[in-house]
């Protein structure tokens, strides 16, 4: 079009900027900007609307917002584009000042601005100001008519922990949509309420619902937790019966065999996982050093590394505990290991951190365990070290 010599318009570039902000094309959608504030056009509200969209996708929170600041008709759907924007970022004191700001420029909130509103005060365990956006939308009447915002507020007050709020706001949720029975059934078992869950649960199957992938792992967890195997073997049947066979599930399922202490089962679940993956791998990972199966950690962490399935902090605190516990530790095998974190960038992770020290110092490599300089240890940590550096017989 533009070699064409055919001149773009707001639609245009509206629909190439949600593309560039969806796709990742970052860089592209900066050249797009450049046209539009040539064409005199980057003050259109819906050009605008697709800009803060853009640099919010990007994370640049704060360019978003001055460039919405600068937009002069500031329609519903742009204040809602920030809000989920912000809402994404987890800053909650910004969300709320700018649903005030809203509320100041006369524009009346829908169901979609009160869904991320709720949804980040849940993000931040904000229960006070969710409590007062729960009245509101029962003032306006979208508790009623929404679902939506209906199931905004049980995962709410699920996240704060009200539970009593959290099964208030379900039942006044017609029993025919399925995403609140689900939600309801995962909050019951992920706090521990297995009698709750298991009700809700039977109380889905006699409406006629199909439980989700969610539900299940909220089981899994609950099965994990208390050490219940024979429930675990239960909800794996299930998994089976419906033919929920997801990373997560299995990966869940490993973990769960693994904290039962069936370690059997978590290797022939992973044995028989097609393609293997980090999410999959650090699971049994930690199962096997639960079991004291120390040398399948280090070899496991070697196929990780071989079949460039990658690592994380996870993987390398394991390893580096299994080191830790194989008396006695080599000190060329603790190197490894850190040249492995350095290079991954966890070298700032507090468990990895504290898994090196430890790691270095069964190896009798004591000085590099006390060197805050070759661990790069938090901030936090610097008086200490510094204070043992010259008090060895207070640590020793």
């Amino acid at each position: 079009m533009v070699f064409q010599g055919i001149v773009e318009n707001s639609s245009t570039f509206s629909t190439v900027l949600s593309i560039c902000s969806y796709a990742g094309l970052f860089r592209e959608g900066f050249v797009v900007h450049s046209r539009a504030i040539v064409l005199g056009l980057s003050t259109n509200v819906y050009i605008g609307s697709a800009l803060v969209d853009l640099y919010l996708q990007m994370g640049l929170t704060d360019i978003a917002l001055r460039l919405f600041s600068t937009l002069q008709d500031r329609n519903l759907a742009t204040w809602n584009v920030v809000l989920r924007g912000v809402c994404e970022m987890g800053r909650l004191t910004e969300l709320l000042r700018i649903y005030n700001d809203m509320k100041l420029d006369g524009i009346e909130p829908n169901g979609l601005t009160f869904c991320y509103l709720i949804r980040g005060c849940g993000c931040e365990r904000f229960l006070e100001e969710g409590m007062q956006l729960h009245c509101c939308a029962t003032k306006k009447g979208l508790v009623d008519s929404n679902l939506f915002v209906a199931n905004a507020l049980v995962d709410f007050y699920s996240a704060c922990g009200s539970f009593g709020e959290t099964r208030k706001s379900f039942e006044v949720i017609a029993p025919e949509d399925v995403i609140s029975w689900n939600s309801m059934v995962s909050v019951c078992a992920t706090n521990g309420y297995s009698f709750d869950a298991l009700e809700v649960f039977r109380r889905m199957h006699f409406w006629g619902k199909k439980p989700s992938v969610c539900s299940f792992l909220g089981f899994l967890k609950l099965s994990s937790a208390t050490k219940n195997i024979s429930f675990g073997k239960q909800i794996h049947c299930c998994l089976l019966k419906f033919g929920f066979d997801t990373v997560l599930v299995e990966s869940a399922l490993i973990d769960m065999y693994g904290k039962c202490g069936d370690i059997e089962s978590s290797v022939s679940i992973f044995d028989s996982i097609p393609q293997r993956t980090l999410q999959s791998c650090n699971p049994l990972m930690t199962s096997l050093l639960r079991s004291g199966l120390i040398q399948d950690v280090i070899e496991l962490f070697g196929l990780m590394v071989d079949e460039k399935i990658g690592y994380d902090e996870v993987s390398l605190s394991s390893t580096l505990k299994a080191l830790s516990v194989s008396l006695p530790a080599s000190s060329a095998s603790c190197s490894l290991l850190h040249c492995c974190t350095i290079k991954s960038g966890f070298e700032s992770d507090i468990a990895v951190t504290c898994s090196l020290i430890d790691a270095y110092s069964r190896s009798a490599t004591i000085r590099t365990a006390l060197d805050k300089d070759t661990l790069n240890v938090p901030q936090e940590f610097q008086a200490f070290y510094e204070h043992i550096h010259f008090q060895p017989s207070s640590l020793w």
